[in-house]
């Protein structure tokens, strides 16, 4: 049970930064839209 519980957490922590890493992403190309 524990084993899944952390699958789970480690599942949830890379789409948050998956998400977090794309709206950088989308900031910098709002920054620099010429690039």
């Amino acid at each position: 049970m524990q084993m899944t519980t952390q699958t789970i957490l480690i599942f949830a922590q890379n789409l948050i930064s998956c998400a977090a890493a794309r709206n950088s992403f989308h900031q910098f190309y709002t920054v620099f839209p010429w690039l």
